[in-house]
Order: structure tokens, then C-alpha cells, then sequence
């Protein structure tokens, strides 16, 4: 019998801690502002307005936007 690799427990990506923090990309480099996006919506609309650019930016965003949904969607359904 094969023996295992790694005796490890799996890792989990733990909740968010309620918002997600980013600096308003429209507004550089004038000026410096942080956002505070509190919903998953908050999240969608920052990323179609441009307030977060860069692929890995977006990608990382739009995850914890859906991790927060997703953690909204299983607290409505307990």
C-alpha cells in the first residue's frame, strides 16, 4: 500500500473578514484614496468601474467577492 506524502491536513482559504480593502485605481496618481468594500456587489461594481486594474488585482478581487457571496448565500440557507 502506498504511503502518503504529506500527512497535513488540507488548508482552507479561511472567510473574509468582512470587506476588502483597496486603493480607487481611477484616481491615481493624483491622489491616494482606500475603498472599503463591504459586499460582493461593492466588489463587482469596483472591478466594472476600473477602481481595480491589473489581472492578478481583479482576479484575487472577483474571488473574494465570490467567497463572500458564496458565505452570504450559506448563511441564508441555515
Amino acid at each position: 500500500m502506498p504511503q502518503a506524502i504529506c500527512t497535513l491536513p488540507p488548508a482552507s482559504v479561511p472567510p473574509p473578514p468582512g470587506f476588502l480593502d483597496i486603493i480607487d485605481q481611477t484616481l491615481l496618481p493624483c491622489e491616494q484614496k482606500r475603498l472599503k468594500l463591504e459586499t460582493p456587489e461593492a466588489v463587482y461594481e469596483a472591478i466594472k468601474q476600473l477602481r481595480v486594474r491589473g489581472a492578478p488585482a481583479i482576479g484575487c478581487s472577483a474571488a473574494i467577492g465570490d467567497a463572500g457571496a458564496a458565505l452570504l448565500c450559506s448563511r441564508a440557507h441555515v
